[in-house]
């Protein structure tokens, strides 16, 4: 609760869709009172699209994203790996639970979110947080070993690196690309050589 209100959700998307189709608002203090209710109603909106208009990337929706994070079982102290840290919004707010002690490293694939994300990450004080440009399936063994891991986009499959390179008895929170229509998020914990799924339960990421 502290990590949410402490990290204002604005100020991680600088622009957002606001209603009138292809057009996009800045977020200005002079606007935020007048788009207040999209910027924190209980969904999540679209911060990046593509050249064919896809959605890439999006900043998600608040009650699902404290859910996660609670799911999580985040420490003082840990270090935590995620995949897809688009707005660096949901990074932050794993930044200050972990505190100072500990260590967020995030990866996202579309590097023309960074600039922002680094930026909200500056300005917030949050030296404990490191996004990184590059292909998330690839891990980041130099970083590691994680005792959490998040995805904040789906997949359909999960790379064995992330087993590798998750400490025992640590948690990875996965998004499957079950079908077309949902995805599939679980909870899974180390044990020996396997995951084991503690929780799973439908939703819907960029893949």
């Amino acid at each position: 609760r502290d990590a949410f209100i402490a990290t204002p959700r604005h100020q991680f998307a600088p622009l957002f869709p606001d209603g009138r189709p292809g057009l996009w608002s800045d977020i200005e203090e002079s606007l935020l009172i007048q788009h207040l209710d999209n910027l924190y109603a209980d969904q999540p909106y679209c911060i990046f699209r593509d050249d064919k208009d896809e959605v890439v990337s999006t900043i998600s929706q608040p009650t699902l994203v404290i859910y996660m994070l609670h799911l999580l079982e985040l420490e003082p102290g840990m270090n935590v790996f995620e995949l897809g840290g688009g707005s660096g919004w949901n990074a932050a707010m794993m930044g200050r639970i972990v505190g100072n002690e500990g260590h967020v490293s995030s990866i996202e694939a579309e590097t023309s979110l960074l600039e922002n994300a680094r930026r909200a990450l500056k300005d917030k004080g949050l030296e404990n947080v490191s996004l990184i440009a590059g292909d998330a399936s690839l891990g980041l063994s130099d970083k590691g070993p994680f005792d959490r891991g998040i995805f904040t986009a789906s997949s359909w499959d999960l790379p064995k690196v992330f087993f590798d390179q998750i400490k025992e008895d640590g948690l990875l929170l996965f998004v499957l690309k079950f079908s077309d229509e949902f995805d599939l998020l679980a909870v899974l914990r180390k044990h020996s050589q396997s995951f084991v799924s503690e929780l799973h339960f439908p939703c819907r990421f960029v893949p």
